[in-house]
């Protein structure tokens, strides 16, 4: 046992030295990386490029959306003077029926009652 311990301890410690020196050394910027960094570069200001455009294009629908919204909001507003008016010409009507009808009651009475009247006043003329 005391051997496969320290056989895994030299390996750790081969590991873990050998990953140092590695992450020691510089590795230098070759003209390569440079151009690779370049073509990124363009690429990410396409990608922005695009980006932009669809939010635009975004904008621009939600200007459509807000306009129809507006749009309808006015429609329903006139809709909504057009059932009010109508409603108070309905309201007229009825109120010119009933006007009409009283009156019409107040002058049958009275003509009902006038004959009457007139026959109550001839007997008292000639009980007189």
């Amino acid at each position: 046992m005391k051997i496969s311990s320290l056989i895994k301890a030299i390996l750790l410690f081969l590991l873990f030295f050998s990953s140092y020196t590695i992450s020691a050394q510089e590795v230098a910027f070759t003209q390569e990386d440079r151009e690779g960094l370049i073509k990124v570069g363009v690429k990410l200001e396409e990608i922005e490029k695009r980006i932009e455009q669809r939010f635009e294009e975004i904008d621009k629908r939600f200007e459509q959306v807000d306009k129809r919204l507006e749009e309808l909001r006015m429609d329903m507003n006139k809709r909504f003077d057009q059932i009010t008016t109508f409603m108070w010409i309905i309201a007229s009507v009825f109120g010119g029926i009933v006007a009409v009808t009283i009156g019409f009651a107040i002058w049958d009475r009275r003509t009902m009652i006038r004959p009457f009247e007139d026959k109550t006043r001839k007997l008292l003329a000639d009980l007189s």
